[in-house]
């Protein structure tokens, strides 16, 4: 029985009332006695009824997340669909911060995600070391390019560029598709600050200048900022 529900039936009882059939107590009735009276209405008064928890919807709790600093959608359950994404996007390369920051969750909920679907073990989760990559400003001006002119001016294969860069050729790929989102052609969406800066600096450039800081990146294979 639920705590409010028992609440209105001793409330009842403390009044001289049946709670069964509605009508008054007799007189000569045990909680017609003053002190079973008395005590009735004091174990009324020490009784709290809890609130009910309000359920809240996706889009309150994304904005709720949001109002305090929170990913999007940190503490939101995952769907099918997420977990079967998360999962492709972590095998081609995708390290946790890439995946936090494209789920808009927490590095705690991606590593649990992956631990969960057996795709890392307790102790990589508890280490946080699933990081494959740390992409760099040169990384984005060669993927730029790619995306903008494709690989064959360049005189390597995408293979050979994503060795030479030491990144995984399924994470350059989506790296590609970010590009291509922030172009405005679709492709995958929550692109990083970092591409989407390197696209706002860059992407004016005509093909033989962009093609020359991609050169000049992978000639460099270091995370200096080109000039």
């Amino acid at each position: 029985m639920e705590i409010d529900k028992a609440k209105e039936i001793v409330s009842l009882l403390a009044y001289g009332v049946d709670p069964t059939t509605g009508e008054v107590l007799p007189n000569d009735s045990p909680y017609n006695h003053p002190s079973v009276i008395r005590a009735l209405f004091s174990v009324l008064g020490d009784v709290r009824v809890p609130k009910k928890k309000i359920e809240q919807s996706m889009e309150e709790k994304q904005a709720q997340n949001m109002a305090s600093g929170r990913p999007k959608n940190a503490g939101l359950p995952w769907t099918e669909e997420l977990k079967e994404e998360v999962a492709i996007m972590f095998k081609s390369g995708k390290s946790t911060d890439e995946l936090a920051e494209y789920f808009e969750r927490t590095n705690g909920a991606i590593l649990s995600q992956l631990m969960h679907q057996g795709l890392i073990d307790e102790e990589s989760a508890r280490k946080g070391v699933t990081e494959k990559h740390r992409w760099t400003k040169c990384d984005d001006i060669v993927t730029l390019y790619i995306h903008s002119h494709g690989t064959s001016l360049l005189g390597l294969s995408l293979d050979d560029i994503a060795s030479a860069l030491s990144i995984p050729v399924g994470s350059m790929k989506m790296r590609i598709q970010n590009f291509e989102n922030i172009a405005g052609g679709g492709g995958l969406s929550n692109a990083a600050k970092l591409s989407r800066s390197v696209y706002a600096e860059y992407s004016h450039l005509s093909e033989s200048e962009l093609r020359s800081k991609a050169i000049g990146c992978l000639g460099k294979k270091s995370d200096s900022v080109v000039g």
